[in-house]
């Protein structure tokens, strides 16, 4: 009897390890520098958890708040959407937000109340969408950068941030 519990375990606690492995797994994808595509992959597949998690939801879900200072879904989705073209514009395209984008994308960029009452009554889908848009961009100019970029990016974020002007 013991043997057959020892194996069970043994089974158990190695089906788990393969699991959890195939969970922590990073490739870099195609077509883009190694550095480059481990970032991409992980970009991609944060975007794909939470499209799978809220791409059902009605619109009372997704306008939600569990008290007065919570967030949205919606509201903290278009955080994910504001943040990702905020960095790539500044990171990989040298510049500041033009005024359409700051418009676009700048609502959501810090979360509080005003962003509260501003982000609802919009559709998950259109908040997934503009992720599709923001990241299709960001995909873009990441193929036209090698892993050299992403160490700039790290000094100079560095030198800012020790700077204090960040």
């Amino acid at each position: 009897m013991k043997s057959i519990k020892t194996k069970i375990t043994s089974a158990f606690l190695f089906l788990s390890l393969i699991l959890l492995n195939a969970q922590g797994e990073l490739k870099s994808v195609e077509g883009y520098s190694p550095h480059i595509g481990t970032m991409v992959y992980m970009l991609e597949d944060l975007k794909h958890r939470i499209t799978q998690q809220v791409k059902d939801l009605d619109q009372s879900q997704v306008d939600f708040l569990y008290d007065a200072d919570a967030n949205s879904i919606g509201s903290l989705v278009m955080h994910l959407v504001s943040t990702e073209s905020y960095y790539q514009t500044a990171t990989l395209m040298g510049r500041e937000w033009t005024a359409e984008e700051l418009a676009k994308f700048g609502v959501a960029g810090e979360l509080n109340t005003k962003v509260r009452n501003i982000l609802k009554g919009e559709p998950i889908s259109h908040y997934l969408e503009l992720w599709d848009e923001v990241r299709e961009k960001t995909l873009r100019e990441l193929k036209t950068k090698d892993d050299t970029c992403l160490h700039q990016i790290s000094k100079r974020d560095l030198t800012t941030t020790i700077s204090g002007t960040m």
